[in-house]
């Protein structure tokens, strides 16, 4: 359960659509891009303020982040990380490196975030972010 989110931020509703499903993700297309690139990223079906880029499992919430925690699948929690400038600019945890790796092969994650002003829950099933971030790295209509 996430509960305090933010609504993810983006374009146009219209201008993303729906490429393929794989568990919990679904992965959208950008059509509208000013760049000449293409962009890809997969959204949570519960959750469209949690979304999977090809290098990062991105949260987004409503205040400026501070710190973050973790706990994967039913090990021990991590110790509390402070959240990047970028993270606390666009008001997002970002999960990348290694520990997208870890995630990548397991079934939950549980993140708690630390504001100004609260704790923000997230309990995540990561049901498909395998095959996601494998359709991400490699599918030819999300490259340019």
């Amino acid at each position: 359960m996430a509960t305090g989110l933010a609504a993810a931020p983006g374009a146009r509703a219209d201008a993303w659509s729906e490429v393929a499903t794989f568990g919990n993700w679904t992965v959208v297309r950008n059509h509208a891009s000013t760049s000449s690139q293409t962009q890809c990223l997969a959204v949570h079906q519960r959750y469209a303020a949690i979304r999977l880029y090809n290098d990062q499992l991105q949260i987004a919430v409503p205040e400026t982040p501070r710190g973050y925690q973790y706990q994967i699948d039913s090990g021990a929690a991590s110790k509390l990380y402070l959240a990047s400038q970028a993270d606390q600019e666009n008001a997002t945890v970002s999960l990348a490196g290694s520990l997208l790796t870890n995630l990548a092969s397991s079934e939950r994650v549980r993140v708690e975030i630390l504001t100004y002003s609260k704790i923000l829950e997230v309990d995540l099933d990561l049901n498909g972010i395998d095959d996601a971030l494998a359709y991400l790295g490699g599918a030819p209509s999300c490259r340019s």
